[in-house]
């Protein structure tokens, strides 16, 4: 690893605190030149809406949730682009988030990943788990995370 940042991934589950890190992620990226890249990782255990209305087979309720979590990314990418953030690339892959973010980052040469956090403690952590706890401890690269701001 080299001391230059140069290629940012923002891991997003489309939430605001997602959209919190982004903008984090914008600044840190113009004051230090780097580019900025999304990434969606959806796990077969995430439960989307559609997934819950579809009946058959489990390969037909894993499409169904492949569907869902692209239009949700080109939804958050809508989103991203009202606010003039400029995105080098986006990704969007099934599997473990904190190992398919560790994968890109090796992949695809990230310098930092940049992902929000929710901030949960006592039960709802320890029964939820922190999914920035487990990048932060899989990743190659360093990772800052953004605590979303209290309502």
């Amino acid at each position: 690893m080299t001391d230059a940042v140069n290629k940012i991934l923002v891991a997003t589950d489309f939430s605001d605190g997602s959209m919190v890190a982004l903008r984090f992620a914008h600044t840190l990226a113009q004051s230090v030149g780097a580019t900025l890249s999304i990434a969606h990782i959806w796990d077969y255990r995430t439960v989307y809406p559609s997934a819950i209305a579809t009946s058959g087979p489990p390969e037909v309720a894993v499409l169904s949730v492949k569907k869902e979590a692209s239009a949700r990314l080109d939804a958050f990418l809508d989103r991203v682009k009202a606010e003039h953030i400029p995105i080098d690339r986006s990704h969007i892959a099934p599997g473990h988030p904190a190992e398919e973010l560790a994968r890109l980052c090796q992949s695809h040469h990230y310098d930092m990943i940049v992902a929000g956090t929710a901030g949960r403690r006592g039960a709802a952590r320890f029964f939820l788990g922190s999914v920035a706890e487990q990048i932060i401890r899989q990743s190659p690269v360093p990772v800052v995370t953004v605590r979303t701001p209290a309502d």
